[in-house]
């Protein structure tokens, strides 16, 4: 006789993530079917969807499924009763950015819209407080030979060095943390199938390879807008990583060893357009702007165009403040660089100020916004090439009440 499962739900969980049209399920598995992404065994999301009804909380917030939906919207456009499957694990993973990501508070602030001033304040206020412990916080907007140089006003080795490095630090602990806990919860979800699967460092290849082609993200029907503004997001940042993190060492060794190798002059930045290193810096670091301005752009109008979310899914706060945030930041560093070009100080320095001040949110606040699908879901795809997630058979899983029901 089988043994009696008892199940123990979380009712302030269901009434956290519940909504009118995910009690509409009947677990016709018409969502599972249409998913193009979706495994064989055991796929997504006809489980969750009962998992949420039954207030399954650890068991959802374990499951890598969550993170392996692409959120193409597939299910919710085919399904026969509106229940907007793709809504629930959208709404899952807010979930997880909100509660799951450490420390709690500031994942709380950062999904709540009446703390968007506070969470503004927070990089506002240290800014300003490192440019006036440095002295560089003067009335008069400073000038080196009749130009703008931003470095004049808020340093790199004194200020924007400390004050990013300090928020990196602190992402990576907050990430370190939070996938500790994801990854052991997907072992004990989806445990390794024998002689399926590949080698660790194997997947991590395999796993930025499949993030860099979008080779996932083009199997879904209702997502190929979204794939493209994805790819180009995603290429940008790439691409502005190098020129920042090509800067910043520049910057260091002329500090340290007396070595400038953009200019004759003595500061690195701005970066000179007639010089070997300084050239191609300049247009990679103004491509990779443009192709922000594009990604982000198109995101935007993606979802304006589909108000009711028909498309593209149910629009939150948190897809707002993340898109808002990285169109401040492509805006304001393309700004800054034309208003120091035409040598309009006051603005130049302000405007130059906002791109601080957002740059610092997207990054500081990484653990705890929609930013943060990125490592979670590189995660989970990870998880699942190096257990054979996709190699599975109903035998491998046979037995399993982790895995399902």
């Amino acid at each position: 006789m089988a043994k009696a499962k008892f199940i123990e739900p979380d009712l302030d969980f269901i009434h956290e993530i519940s909504s009118a049209e995910m009690q509409k399920c009947y677990q016709c598995s018409t969502c599972t079917v249409v998913c193009p992404i979706s495994p064989e065994v055991n796929p997504f999301p006809r489980k969750e969807m009962i998992w949420a009804q039954w207030g399954l909380k650890d068991r959802l917030l374990a499951d890598p499924d969550v993170w392996l939906c692409h959120n193409c919207n597939d299910c919710s456009v085919n399904c026969p009763r509106g229940a907007n499957p793709g809504d629930l694990l959208a709404t899952l993973r807010n979930y997880f950015y909100t509660k799951n990501a450490w420390p709690a508070f500031l994942g709380k602030a950062v999904n709540t819209p009446s703390m968007l001033p506070f969470i503004i304040a927070i990089p506002a206020v240290l800014i300003l407080l490192l440019a006036a412990i440095n002295g560089t916080l003067t009335p008069l907007f400073p000038l080196e030979d009749g130009h703008i140089r931003y470095g004049a006003m808020f340093p790199g080795m004194t200020l924007i060095d400390p004050l990013f490095v300090s928020a990196t630090l602190f992402v990576i602990m907050s990430f370190s943390i939070s996938i500790s806990k994801l990854w052991s919860g997907m072992n004990n979800m989806t445990p390794r199938v024998p002689n399926k699967g590949m080698p660790l460092v194997q997947a991590i290849i395999a796993t930025i390879q499949e993030i860099l082609t979008h080779s996932r993200f083009d199997e879904c029907g209702q997502a190929k807008t979204r794939s493209s503004a994805h790819k180009a997001l995603v290429f940008s940042f790439i691409a502005l990583a190098i020129v920042t993190g090509v800067v910043a060492g520049l910057e260091w060794l002329d500090i340290l060893f007396d070595i400038n190798l953009v200019s004759s002059g003595h500061h690195v930045t701005p970066l000179p357009f007639l010089s070997i290193i300084g050239g191609p810096l300049k247009l990679l670091a103004n491509a990779g702007a443009l192709l922000l301005i594009y990604g982000v752009y198109t995101a935007i109008m993606n979802r304006k165009n589909d108000p009711e979310g028909e498309t593209f899914g149910k629009q939150t706060y948190q897809d707002w403040f993340l898109l808002y945030t990285i169109l401040t930041i492509a805006l304001t560093g393309l700004g800054s660089e034309l208003l120091r070009l035409v040598n309009i100080a006051p603005i130049a320095y302000s405007v130059y100020f906002i791109h601080l001040i957002a740059v610092f949110m997207l990054i500081a606040y990484l653990p705890f916004s929609k930013f943060a699908h990125i490592v979670y879901r590189t995660t989970a795809i990870i998880h699942s090439k190096h257990v054979g997630r996709y190699e599975m058979t109903a035998e491998d899983v046979k037995g399993k009440e982790a895995i399902m029901l």
